[in-house]
């Protein structure tokens, strides 16, 4: 019986910990390749791209960056992908496609700073 007890606790203690750092580390490569998406376009430096780990977002940011909508194409999630055309194509008609509010606003937004070229790189840690 002493025993059970004791796997029981190795057993919660380690679904706890791994679950932690299994969130942390996914929180971290979100917040990494926003990071880099960002740095990428202000810069207009495609090795911020090659950073990124998810590939939705490092297939956009290629499109975005070159301007080259074969990168958009690659895209699974629809909203990534019509913020992708809508900047590589220049066709903000692209941004009233997405479904998710606060990302059409996003991309109405970079849209806007990307054409009148106000995307800075330090915007890019806040």
């Amino acid at each position: 019986m002493k025993y059970a007890y004791i796997l029981i606790f190795i057993i919660i203690s380690c679904t706890y910990g791994f679950s932690n750092d299994f969130n942390t580390t996914i929180d971290n490569n979100i917040s990494t390749d926003k990071i880099n998406t960002c740095l990428a376009i202000a810069q207009k430096n495609l090795k911020y791209c090659t950073l990124i780990k998810d590939h939705d977002n490092k297939s956009s940011c290629f499109g975005i960056v070159k301007k080259n909508t074969g990168y958009c194409s690659m895209i699974k999630d629809s909203d990534i992908k019509n913020e992708c055309l809508a900047i590589a194509l220049s066709d903000i008609t692209n941004c009233n496609k997405i479904k998710n509010k606060i990302s059409k606003d996003n991309c109405i937004t970079l849209y806007g700073k990307i054409n009148k070229d106000l995307y800075i790189p330090e915007e890019c840690n806040h």
